[in-house]
């Protein structure tokens, strides 16, 4: 890994840049590399507990849907 000469995204001058993320195109020195990649980690865990969610919805109401719980629900 070689020195990236764009300062911290983060702290700005204060520290020098070593790590672009490939997805948001910022440069973080160390400390804040290691931070980023924990924010980016929680996001990816939002995202996928989301997902699943939506999921589970998608799954449920597609099961509600079905002629004989529909006969079932006219029945009640």
């Amino acid at each position: 890994m070689s020195l990236i000469s764009a300062p911290c995204s983060t702290c700005g001058s204060k520290s020098a840049g070593v790590f672009k993320c490939q997805g948001c195109s910022h440069v973080f020195c160390r400390k804040h590399t290691g931070e980023h990649r924990d924010q980016l980690s929680q996001q990816l865990e939002t995202i996928i507990n989301e997902h699943n969610q939506l999921q589970q919805t998608i799954h449920d109401d597609s099961h509600a849907s079905h002629p004989l719980l529909m006969d079932i629900q006219r029945w009640e």
